[in-house]
């Protein structure tokens, strides 16, 4: 080629000219040392690279097509064996390692399961990041460990473990099922206690029931009760015929009737340590009363605009004096009522002196009976205007004598999850709510992510305004999954055909 021909291809160089090549393809030699038929064909080869620089891309893959159809075996071997380096990167090893740590912690469970799979050094990586398990840990509900230090297997085993848990809960194969049958007409209330489950019933009796053998190990007659609450000596009943009763277990003999109510009651807390009853009616009032002889000690009225379906005591000071004969003489007690549409914390001093501070006034609110420590309430509240749920959680302190709420935090809740349904429990971790709108269920909702964990088909239960015709087993478990934290009665709930539906936890389920 002469000097002129140089210039001018030279000249006409396009940016995306890669130039006269300088090698043949797998050989290191300059053109200048091969013969004349080598050079033709690097001539060549570079105008045919030009070309293909200049096509569009469905030029070039349609080039790319005709090429490999043209191609022996030994030139598909050949593709096959350089387009794996060709295409594949290793972003785990290519990213920083703070980058892949929070790629890996956005992967759903059996994504981040599967990437273990994917190579030997994909698995030692993955499993050496410590926040991604206790991420996902936590995402699917396990409760992460106080200690400072924890091995990282530890966390990886609880995350697989609480994984498989939720999806063994969604179709019922973590629970056994047990139903009870012996009430003669509609069950209306039940509860849980040491072991035991209780349920009243309009055919005028209270039953308790051994969860494991599922026996009726004790009748009562009664009256029609609307909600109930036991101890180791009393079950307590609240009853339409507008009174309660305080009945012996052992002997079944009625002890104390509590009159004064001029409507059905729906709701009671009763507290033999400080010798007080507290109950709620639909007459909208509440009253408290002297446990051991039915004496009514006051009347709270004129604040609640609906049916008292939640009544808690929340304190109540010892008495100045033993020989008062006033029960409420030189005491403060503290105490919490809930209607469908407003909280009320009352403050009743000396039988007297009675102040009251409302928290809400809304759409529809329930009561969630899940405070341990005995300090505070949760009430899950409806908002109509702004269509949405959510759950407050207050815990009271005294300033002047005075049970004053104090809002510690909300929860919104998923939009998915059907308004006004009877609220069961709420954990640091979790809620639990009975829905009957089509079909009957227990919905577990992640207070956290606030979305809907699982859903749990139930036969048709019975649901009531004041959330009585369902209960929770034990707690804890709503805190977040361990390993040994559940045990015994998960959910009891009054079914339609007035029988008792039992979820228990299996035994096996690790």
């Amino acid at each position: 080629m002469s000097h002129g021909d140089k210039m001018r291809m030279s000249h006409c160089r396009t940016p995306s000219d890669p130039g006269p090549p300088k090698h043949l393809p797998g050989m290191e030699a300059p053109v200048a040392a091969y013969n004349d038929t080598e050079k033709q064909y690097l001539i060549w080869l570079h105008s045919v690279s030009v070309r293909f620089l200049g096509l569009t891309d469905s030029q070039r893959i349609h080039t790319l097509d005709t090429l490999i159809s043209l191609c022996g075996s030994k030139e598909l071997i050949y593709l096959t064996g350089i387009l794996p380096n060709l295409v594949y990167r290793d972003f785990l090893r290519m990213l920083p390692t703070e980058v892949s740590v929070r790629i890996l912690m956005m992967l759903d469970e059996k994504s981040l399961l599967n990437c273990c799979l994917v190579s030997k050094y994909w698995n030692h990586l993955i499993n050496s990041f410590r926040e991604v398990w206790i991420h996902m840990a936590k995402r699917v509900g396990a409760r992460i460990f106080a200690e400072p230090y924890v091995p990282i297997h530890k966390y990886k085993s609880l995350f697989i473990h609480s994984t498989y848990l939720v999806q063994q809960m969604k179709n019922r194969s973590a629970f056994e099922v047990m139903t009870l049958e012996g009430h003669r007409g509609r069950v209306m209330a039940i509860t849980y206690g040491r072991d035991m489950v209780a349920t009243g019933s309009d055919d005028h009796t209270v039953r308790f029931w051994d969860i494991y053998s599922g026996d009726c190990v004790k009748v009562i007659h009664t009256h029609s009760v609307s909600a109930l609450q036991f101890d180791d000596i009393f079950v307590y009943t609240a009853s339409y015929d507008n009174t309660a009763v305080c009945w012996d277990i052992d002997t079944g003999q009625l002890m104390w009737r509590y009159v004064g109510h001029i409507s059905a009651v729906f709701s009671l807390d009763a507290r033999r340590d400080v010798n007080l009853l507290v109950t709620g009616s639909a007459d909208k009032t509440v009253k408290i009363w002297q446990l051991d002889s039915g004496v009514l000690l006051n009347s709270l009225s004129d604040w609640h605009n609906d049916w008292i379906t939640h009544v808690k005591i929340l304190s109540c000071s010892p008495r100045q004096h033993d020989h008062d004969i006033d029960m409420l003489q030189g005491r403060t007690l503290q105490l919490v009522s809930v209607d469908r549409q407003g909280c009320c914390f009352w403050t009743v001093s000396n039988n007297e002196n009675v102040d009251v501070s409302v928290t809400h006034t809304a759409d529809w609110c329930m009561n969630v009976p899940t405070d341990r420590q005995n300090c505070g309430i949760s009430v899950c509240i409806w908002n109509k205007k702004d269509r949405c749920q959510s759950i407050s959680t207050y815990k009271t302190e005294t300033i002047d004598d005075k049970c004053v709420p104090r809002h510690m935090s909300s929860v919104s809740l998923p939009t998915d999850l059907p308004s006004k349904q009877t609220v069961l429990g709420i954990g640091q971790k979790f809620a639990v709510f009975m829905v009957d709108e089509g079909y009957s269920r227990a919905v577990i909702v992640d207070t956290h992510s606030c979305r809907i964990m699982c859903s749990i088909p139930v036969p048709p239960y019975r649901p009531t305004q004041n959330g009585s015709s369902a209960t929770l087993g034990s707690h804890d478990w709503l805190d977040g999954f361990t390993e040994g934290n559940r045990n015994g009665l998960f959910l009891a709930l009054c079914l339609k055909d007035n029988n008792i539906l039992l979820l228990k936890w299996k035994d096996n389920m690790r």
